[in-house]
C-alpha cells in the first residue's frame, strides 16, 4: 500500500528560550591553545530557568586530564569532591516505575549532598541524563545550596553546536518542550546540570566518544583530590551496549558498581545473570535475556557483549544489586551505595568510617567497618567522634565510646570551648544576659553558665570541681586537664545544656559513677533552662528532657533504697564536690522535682530529721496522743525529758562519748601506766563521776534541738503571740487608758516581739542560697508566707507609729487609722498561722488545695468585676440621676451591687412606690440635706429588669462557674496534693532544723551571740560548712565513697536492666496479642476463601479466558478472511485460548498467490521451511541473520509447534500466513500527527473539560475505510527506520516542499505511545501484527501551521477526534491510544 501526502510549509523556528553562550568575566568565551589542543570556556545562561548560569568548556580530543582538573577547580572554584558518583545508562528515553524514579532522585541527591561528592553523567536531556537532571531540579526547588553535578557529553551530537563556539554571539535555542523534535543524531544539554564538559573529536552525530575521556578525568580527580584516592562509584540504570562496556571498564579497574534493577536494558540483564552459576553465562542465555528486553544485536556483537558480560560477573564482589521491590536488599538507593564503595577494598578503613559518618549509618560502621580486624588510629577516631557531636549523631557517639575510645586523652579545655561555643541557635541563652555573655566570648566561661544554670556561687565552688581544676590548672597541662570520668561529665553536662536528648543519654550511661547525682543536674539544668526559654514548644521540650531525668532518678532510688536505705539517704545527702558542692537533695527541692522529693526515701529522711535525737512511737491514735502529751509536759517541765525514750543510735554515741572519757589518754607524758598512755582503772574510780552530768545535758539538748519540738514551741509561743496582738488591739488602742501604764508595758512588749520576728526573717535572708543579697531577698520573698510577714510587719510598724504619735497630740482620726492598720496586720498574723499547720499530713493538703482554688477565685472576680461594674453604675443613674454626693454614688454603684450578691436586693429602693410608704425618703435634694432623711429615688421600671438580669447572671450563672472551677481544681489536685505536700514539707522541716533552739522572742539572745562571733571573726569556714542531716562531706579518696559510687552503679544497672525486661514483655505482650488477633483474621481469611474458591472456580476461569483471548480476537476471527473466499473455523469466546483443549480445532491452511511467490518481504513457502535435517531454516523469537528479519515479538516469547509459529493471543481460525508476507510477528509502524483543534478565534476546542485534537487521516482506495498513515517493517529496517522512511514517502514525495528542508522535518521525532499485537483481520494462527504506534503532536502549531495538505488522487484531511468514521482495522483504538497520551479528549 502506498500513500502520497504533499505537504507545502515554511521553515520556522519553533523553540522559545534561549541558551546563551557567555564567559564567567568577560563577552566571549576564553580560548586556550596548546599545540593541536584546544580549550574553549564560558558560561551557559539558560533563560528558561531564571537566566541561571552553568560553566562549560569545550576541549579537544588531546586535551589532558590535568587541564581539565585545572578548569574545574581553580578557575571554576568547584570543591574537591569526597566521592565521586558516575551514572551511566540509556541514552534514549525510557519509563521505569514512579516509585523506583522517586527513590533514584532522592537517594542520589542525598548521596551526593551529604558526602559533599560529584555527580558525573553524559550531561544531556535523554534517557538517564534526563532523570539526573529531574533529581538535581527537585533538589535545587527546595534548597538554597546546589549540588555539583557535572555533564560530560560529546560536541558533535549538540543540536545548533556551532552557537557555543566563542566566535558566536548568536543565541543558542534550547526548550526542554522541544526535544522531542530533535533527531536521533543530536541532543540538548540538561539545564539542571551545574558545569558541562563537551569533548569535541570532530565528529558529527556519534554518541559515547567522550567515554575515554569521561573516565580518565574521574580516575584524575578520584586521585588528586586529597591525600588519598577518593572512592567512585558508578551507577547503572538501564543502559544499552555501551553502559555495558561501561561497567566493564570499571570493573577492571577494580570500581564497585550499583546495578539498578527494573529498570531495562543491561541492568536487568546483569541483575538476572548476578545470582545465576556462572558457567550457564553464554551465548544463548544471554540472546535469550536481549530478547527479552527487546534489544537488537548481531551475531558478532553476541560474543563480544557475551565476553564482557562474563568478565563483569566474574567481579561479583565489586557490582552490589538494588532492587527497590527486593525484601532481602536494602531499602535505599543511597545505602547501596555506601555498600559498593566499602567492597573496595584499596580504600583504607578511615575512609569507609567517613563515609558512613556522613551518611548516618552507624549500623554499617558497627557491622561492617569497625570490625574486630579493623585498623584504624585513635586520632582519627577522635576526630570522628567530634564531628558526631557536632551533627548530634547519637549512635555513632555511641559506637565510638563502646569501640574503646579514650575521650580524657583527647577532650582538653580548647576542644570544650569550642563545644560550648558551636551553639545550635537556643533562644534560652539569649534571654539570661549574664549567661549569654559567658557564652558568647572567645574563652568561653562554662563554668559560669553552668553554676548560673544550678543556681550556686560561682566564687564559693570547691577546689575539687571540674571547673576550678580546668580553671586553675597551667596551659601547658591542658592535655592531662580530665580523667575519663570529668571527661564524660562535661561532655554530660554540655549535652544538657543544648538540650541533646539522646546524646546525654549517652554519655549517661557511658558513666561509672554518681549517674543519680548526673540525673538530678540534669533535671536541675533543664529546668533552669525552661524557665528562661521564650517559646512555648521549646519550654515544654524542655520540661519533657527533664521529665525523663526525673524518672530515671526515682528509678534509682527506688532500687537503692530496698537493698539499703542507709546508703541511699547517704547518696542523696552526700555533698557532689564534681557537681558544684551541693546535694541531690538541695538540687531537686531547688527545681521543684516533686516526685523525687515525695519519694518514700526521702520522705523516710526528713521523717528523720524532724524528729531529731527522739524516738517515735508507732503509729495509733492513742498511742500519738499520749505521745503529744509527754511532749508537752517535756517542754513545761523539762525533768520529764529524762523519760523521753530517744533513738538507739543517739544512745550508742552517748555512751560512746562517756566510755572515751573515762578512758582518755593522759597529756602530761608522766605516766607509768601499762595501759598505753590510758588512766588506771583505779584511779578512775577514785574521780568523781562526770558522765550522768553529760548525759543530762545531751538529752536536754537532743529534745530541745528536735525540729518539731522547735516547731511545736513556735507554735505555743507564736498563740501567745497573738493572744498579746489581741489584748493590746482589744484593750490598749483608746485616748487614754486607766491602766496607762499596764498597756504601755504590753504594747511594747508587743513591738520587742514583732522585732524579734522580723530579724528571725533576716536570719533566713542570710541563710539564703543566693550568689548576692538581692537574690537572697528574691528568693525569700517569692514564698507566700514572707510576704505575709512582710506585709504585717510593715502594717504593724505604720499602726504602732501612729497610736503612739497620736498619743502625743490626741488626733482620733490617726488614732482610728493606727488602729485600723493594727487590726489587719492581726488578721495577717492570724493567716500565718495556716502555714504553720501545712505540716500535717491531714490538714496540710487540705490547705493546698485552698491556696490553689484562691486563684480561681481571683478569675471569678475578675468576671464578676465587669458584670458587678456595669450593673452599679446603670442602676445608680437610673434611680439617682444627677447625684453630686460621693459617698451616695459610692454607695449606689458599689455598696449595695455588692450585697445583693448574697441576697441583700434593696427591693424598696428597686420597685419605688411613694404610695406605699415603705421607703422614708424626702422628694427635695434640699430637704433632704436639711432633714438628714435620703434621698427618694425615681420610679424607673427598667431597673428591676436589669436587677433581675444582674441577679441571674450573678447567682446562677456565675456562682455556678466558680463551684464548677473549685470542683475542677479539686479533682486535678486530688491526685497530686499528697506529692506537693510532701515536696512544701522539705522547706519546713529544713526552716526549723536550722532554727536556733530558743524560741521567739527569746531567739533575741542567738542573734546577739552570732553578731558578737561575727563582730569578733570567730565564726570560721569550717564550722559554717560542717556535717549535718542535710550535707554530709566525704572525701574523694575516702574508701567509703569509693564504696558508695560503686554499690550505687550496680543498682543502676540493675534497674536499667529491670526497665528493659519490662519494655520486652510489654513489646512481647503486644506481639502476642496481635498474633492472636492475626491467627483469627488468617481463619476466617481461609474459610472465605474456600467458600469462594468452591463457588467460583468454573466463572473464574472461563473469565480469565475470555480476557486474555476473547478480548483480542475480535477482527482475527472475522470471517471469511479479506481479499479471499476463505471462512474461518468457527470459534466460541472461550475456545479462543491455546490453554483451553480443542481436539476438534482443524482449520484451513491458507497463504495468498502473491505471498507464495516470494516477493522481496515475504518468507519462503511451506514445503521449504525444513532442510534435509528436519531443521527449521528460520529462527524465531530472535533476529533471524539468515533472513535478516527480526522475528521477535513485542510481547514476549512465543511457541514453535511442528515448525510453525503459534500466534500468542489464541486461535484465529484460519493457519498459514494469509496476506502476511512473515511466519511469526509481522512488525508494523504507525504515527499519528497530530495538533489541538482550535475554533475560529484561536481558542483550543475542549469537551468534557479536556481539549480536543485533530490528526491527519487519509482514505484508502481498496477499502474506502479511513486510516492512520502507516507500513510494514522490511527486512533490516527497524521501526525508527520506518517512521522516517515513511515520513519522506508519504509526506514529501508529492510536496511543493524543497527537498534541502528533509532533515528539518526528520528533526521533527515522535514519542512511541504503544507497541504490541494488533488486533487485525489478517491475523492467523501462524502470522500476526504487531503494531508500534508513535505520536508527532505539533503542540504550538509551529509546523503544520505554515503548512497545505493536498493530494491529487486520495482523499486526506484532518479529523476530528470523536468524529463518526470508518476505520481501517483497529486504527480507532491506536488514536484513542495517542488521545489518552496527550491526556486529550476521545
Amino acid at each position: 500500500m502506498t500513500n502520497h501526502l504533499a505537504i507545502e510549509c515554511q521553515y520556522k523556528k519553533f523553540c522559545n528560550l534561549n541558551m546563551t553562550s557567555l564567559p564567567a568575566d568577560r563577552k566571549e568565551s576564553i580560548i586556550e591553545t596548546d599545540g593541536n589542543s584546544r580549550l574553549e570556556y564560558g558560561q551557559i545562561r539558560f533563560d528558561s530557568c531564571g537566566n541561571k548560569r552553568c560553566q562549560y568548556a569545550i576541549v579537544s580530543a588531546d586535551t589532558t586530564p590535568d587541564k581539565l582538573h585545572n578548569i574545574l577547580i581553580q578557575e571554576w572554584g568547584m570543591h574537591s569532591p569526597n566521592i565521586i558518583i558516575s551514572v551511566t545508562g540509556g541514552a534514549k528515553n525510557f519509563k521505569i516505575r514512579s516509585s523506583l524514579e522517586k527513590e533514584f532522585r532522592k537517594s542520589l541527591i542525598k548521596a551526593a549532598v551529604r558526602t559533599g561528592g560529584w555527580i558525573v553523567s553524559g550531561g544531556t536531556h535523554s534517557g538517564v541524563m534526563k532523570l539526573v537532571g529531574n533529581a538535581l531540579h527537585d533538589h535545587t526547588v527546595a534548597n538554597t545550596s546546589n549540588a555539583i553535578a557535572l555533564g560530560i557529553a560529546t560536541f558533535g551530537v549538540l543540536h545548533d553546536k556551532d552557537k557555543l563556539r566563542a566566535e558566536s554571539s548568536a543565541h543558542y535555542k534550547n526548550d526542554h518542550k522541544c526535544f522531542e523534535y530533535i533527531s536521533k543524531k543530536s541532543c540538548s544539554l540538561d539545564r539542571n546540570h551545574s558545569h558541562f564538559i563537551l569533548v569535541d573529536d570532530g565528529s558529527e552525530g556519534e554518541f559515547g566518544r567522550e567515554i575515554k575521556h569521561r573516565a580518565m578525568l574521574e580516575s584524575y580527580v578520584a586521585q588528586h583530590s586529597g591525600e588519598q584516592a577518593i572512592p567512585i562509584v558508578c551507577i547503572l540504570v538501564q543502559g544499552g551496549s555501551g553502559s555495558l562496556q561501561t561497567v566493564h571498564d570499571v570493573l577492571q579497574q577494580q570500581t564497585p558498581v550499583v546495578i539498578v534493577d527494573d529498570t531495562g536494558g543491561w541492568a536487568n540483564i546483569l541483575s538476572r545473570l548476578y545470582d545465576e552459576p556462572f558457567n550457564s553465562v553464554n551465548e544463548s542465555a544471554i540472546a535469550e535475556q536481549l530478547t527479552e528486553e527487546g534489544i537488537e544485536y548481531k551475531f558478532a556483537q553476541l560474543t563480544k557483549w557475551t565476553n564482557w558480560a562474563r568478565e563483569c560477573l566474574m567481579q561479583k564482589r565489586l557490582i552490589t544489586i538494588f532492587a527497590s521491590d527486593d525484601k532481602n536488599s536494602v531499602a535505599d538507593l543511597d545505602i547501596a551505595i555506601l555498600q559498593a564503595i566499602l567492597k573496595d577494598d584499596q580504600k583504607t578503613t578511615k575512609q569507609h568510617l567517613e563515609l558512613a559518618l556522613s551518611w548516618d549509618r552507624c549500623d554499617i560502621a558497627r557491622n561492617d567497618i569497625l570490625t574486630d580486624d579493623a585498623v584504624v588510629s585513635p586520632v582519627d577516631i577522635w576526630t570522628f567522634f567530634k564531628t558526631a557531636l557536632h551533627k548530634d549523631q547519637t549512635d555513632f557517639i555511641d559506637l565510638f565510646l563502646d569501640w574503646g575510645l579514650d575521650v580524657e586523652d583527647y577532650l582538653k579545655l580548647p576542644e570544650l570551648q569550642e563545644l560550648y561555643g558551636k551553639r545550635d541557635g537556643k533562644y534560652i541563652i539569649k534571654k539570661n544576659q549574664a549567661l549569654n555573655a559567658a557564652m558568647q566570648t572567645k574563652d568561653v566561661d562554662f563554668c559560669s553558665a553552668y553554676n548560673l544554670l544550678l543556681g550556686i556561687k560561682s566564687d564559693k565552688t570547691d577546689e575539687k570541681s571540674d571547673c576550678v581544676q580546668k580553671k586553675r590548672r597551667p596551659r601547658n597541662k591542658s592535655s592531662t586537664c580530665f580523667n575519663r570520668e570529668q571527661a564524660l561529665r562535661e561532655l554530660f553536662k554540655w549535652a544538657i545544656i543544648h538540650n541533646r536528648q539522646k546524646t546525654a543519654r549517652v554519655f549517661w550511661d557511658a558513666m561509672s559513677k554518681d549517674e543519680l547525682a548526673a540525673a538530678v543536674v540534669a533535671y536541675k539544668l533543664l529546668t533552669s533552662l525552661a524557665k528562661r526559654s521564650f517559646h512555648k514548644e521549646e519550654k515544654e521540650d524542655y520540661n519533657k528532657h527533664a521529665e525523663c531525668y526525673q524518672k530515671l532518678a526515682t528509678g534509682i532510688l527506688t532500687k537503692c533504697y530496698e537493698d539499703n536505705p542507709k546508703n541511699t539517704i547517704l547518696a542523696v545527702t552526700r555533698k557532689l564536690d564534681n557537681w558544684g558542692n551541693i546535694t541531690c537533695l538541695q538540687l531537686a527541692a531547688s527545681s521543684n522535682a516533686r516526685d523525687f522529693m515525695s519519694h518514700r526515701a526521702v520522705q523516710s529522711h526528713l521523717e528523720d530529721i524532724w524528729y531529731g535525737d527522739v524516738q517515735k512511737t508507732a503509729n495509733g491514735f492513742w498511742t500519738y496522743i499520749l505521745f503529744w502529751l509527754h511532749i508537752i509536759l517535756c517542754v513545761f517541765c523539762p525533768f520529764f525529758i529524762f523519760t523521753l525514750p530517744l533513738k538507739q543510735s543517739v544512745v550508742e554515741n552517748m555512751q560512746g562519748t562517756n566510755s572515751a572519757s573515762k578512758s582518755r589518754p593522759v597529756e602530761d607524758g608522766h605516766s607509768h601506766s601499762r595501759f598505753n598512755g590510758t588512766i588506771p582503772q583505779s584511779q578512775v574510780d577514785e574521780e568523781p563521776d562526770k558522765s550522768k552530768p553529760n548525759m543530762t545535758i545531751a538529752s536536754i539538748m537532743a529534745f530541745y534541738q528536735a525540729p518539731f519540738v522547735k516547731f511545736f514551741c513556735n507554735v505555743l509561743f507564736y498563740l501567745i503571740f497573738l493572744l498579746l496582738f489581741a489584748t493590746v488591739l482589744l484593750c490598749c488602742t483608746g485616748l487614754r487608758q486607766s491602766n496607762e501604764l499596764y498597756c504601755s508595758g504590753l504594747s511594747y512588749l508587743l513591738l520587742s516581739w514583732v522585732i524579734v520576728l522580723a530579724m528571725d526573717e533576716i536570719r533566713q535572708i542570710i541563710h539564703m542560697k543566693a550568689h548576692t543579697v538581692g537574690r537572697k531577698i528574691w528568693f525569700w520573698i517569692k514564698r507566700t508566707d514572707n510576704q505575709m510577714d512582710f506585709a504585717s510587719f510593715l502594717l504593724f510598724v505604720a499602726g504602732f507609729t501612729c497610736l503612739k504619735i497620736s498619743d502625743f497630740n490626741m488626733d482620733p482620726l490617726l488614732r482610728i487609722r493606727g488602729r485600723i492598720l493594727m487590726a489587719i496586720a492581726f488578721v495577717i498574723y492570724c493567716l500565718r498561722v495556716f502555714s504553720l499547720f501545712a505540716v500535717h499530713a491531714d490538714l496540710g493538703p487540705k490547705l493546698l488545695m485552698v491556696s490553689k482554688m484562691l486563684k480561681d477565685l481571683f478569675f471569678f472576680l475578675f468576671i464578676w468585676a465587669v458584670i458587678f461594674f456595669a450593673y452599679g453604675v446603670a442602676s445608680q443613674a437610673l434611680l439617682y440621676p444627677d447625684e453630686k454626693n460621693a459617698k451616695n454614688i459610692f454607695v449606689g454603684s458599689v455598696y449595695k451591687p455588692y450585697w445583693q450578691l448574697y441576697g441583700e436586693l434593696f427591693l424598696s429602693e428597686i420597685d419605688y412606690n411613694p404610695g406605699t410608704g415603705e421607703l422614708t425618703c424626702s422628694e427635695n435634694l434640699t430637704e433632704s440635706n436639711d432633714e438628714g432623711l435620703p434621698r427618694c429615688p425615681q420610679e424607673n421600671g427598667f431597673v428591676s429588669i436589669l436587677s433581675a438580669i444582674y441577679m441571674l447572671l450573678v447567682n446562677v450563672l456565675l456562682l455556678n462557674l466558680l463551684i464548677a472551677m473549685f470542683s475542677y481544681t479539686f479533682e486535678k489536685l486530688v491526685d497530686k496534693t499528697d506529692v506537693i505536700w510532701k515536696f512544701e514539707r522539705y522547706y519546713l522541716v529544713e526552716e526549723y532544723y536550722f532554727r536556733p533552739c530558743l524560741v521567739v522572742p527569746f531567739s533575741i539572745f542567738s542573734y546577739i551571740r552570732s553578731i558578737i562571733l561575727w563582730l569578733c571573726k570567730n565564726c570560721k569556714e569550717d564550722e559554717c560548712s560542717k556535717d549535718n542531716k542535710f550535707v554530709k562531706h566525704m572525701n574523694d579518696d575516702d574508701d567509703k565513697l569509693m564504696k558508695l559510687l560503686t554499690w550505687e552503679h550496680s543498682y543502676v544497672d540493675t534497674y536499667l536492666e529491670d526497665k528493659r525486661i519490662e519494655k520486652e514483655n510489654e513489646t512481647s505482650s503486644r506481639l502476642d496479642k496481635l498474633a492472636n488477633t492475626l491467627d483469627s483474621v488468617k481463619k476466617t481469611t481461609k474459610f472465605l476463601e474456600k467458600l469462594i474458591q468452591t463457588g467460583f472456580d468454573e466463572f473464574n476461569s472461563r473469565k480469565k479466558v475470555s480476557q486474555t483471548s476473547a478480548a483480542v480476537h475480535i477482527r482475527a476471527r472475522k470471517s471469511p478472511y479479506p481479499r479471499a473466499n476463505k471462512k474461518r473455523f468457527r470459534l466460541e469466546d472461550h475456545m479462543v485460548s491455546w490453554n483451553v483443549p480443542y481436539d476438534g480445532y482443524k482449520p484451513e491452511r491458507y497463504t495468498s498467490q502473491r505471498v507464495e511467490e516470494r516477493p522481496s518481504w515475504a518468507d519462503i513457502k511451506e514445503d521449504c521451511l525444513r532442510d534435509n535435517k528436519g531443521k527449521n531454516k528460520m529462527l524465531f523469537n530472535m533476529y533471524d541473520g539468515k533472513s535478516k528479519v527480526d522475528r521477535t515479538s513485542y510481547v514476549g516469547r512465543y511457541l514453535v509447534v511442528d515448525g510453525f509459529p503459534r500466534n500468542p493471543r489464541g486461535r484465529t481460525g484460519l493457519a498459514g500466513r494469509g496476506v502476511l508476507g512473515r511466519y511469526g510477528p509481522n512488525h508494523s509502524a504507525v504515527w499519528a500527527f497530530t495538533r489541538w483543534k482550535k475554533n475560529g478565534q484561536d481558542i483550543v476546542k475542549t469537551a468534557d473539560g479536556r481539549r480536543v485534537i485533530e490528526f491527519i487521516s487519509y482514505k484508502r482506495q481498496d477499502t474506502k475505510q479511513w486510516a492512520i498513515p502507516g507500513g510494514m517493517v522490511k527486512a533490516a529496517k527497524n521501526v525508527s527506520d520506518t517512521w522516517a522512511r515513511k515520513f519522506i514517502k508519504e509526506l514529501l514525495e508529492k510536496s511543493k516542499i524543497n527537498t534541502d528542508k528533509e532533515d528539518y522535518f526528520l528533526n521533527f521525532a515522535g514519542i512511541e505511545v504503544f507497541k504490541g499485537y494488533s488486533d487485525d483481520s489478517r491475523n492467523t494462527d501462524n502470522a500476526w501484527i504487531e503494531t508500534s504506534v508513535s505520536s508527532f503532536h505539533d503542540e504550538y502549531n509551529s509546523v503544520f501551521g505554515q503548512c497545505e495538505i493536498k493530494h491529487a488522487e486520495e482523499e486526506v484531511e484532518w479529523k476530528e477526534v470523536g468524529t463518526d468514521l470508518d476505520w481501517f482495522e483497529d486504527h480507532e483504538s491506536m488514536i484513542k491510544k495517542v488521545a489518552e497520551f496527550r491526556g486529550a479528549y476521545f
